[in-house]
């Protein structure tokens, strides 16, 4: 059960993290 649900915290982090990432990208391409 741990495991599985440290599978899902990881997953949620990573998307998590690649959204921010690409809202970065986003607004320093919208500042130029």
């Amino acid at each position: 059960m741990s495991l599985l649900l440290n599978a899902l915290i990881f997953s949620l982090t990573a998307f998590a993290g690649m959204g921010v990432l690409a809202w970065l990208a986003y607004g320093a391409s919208e500042r130029k």
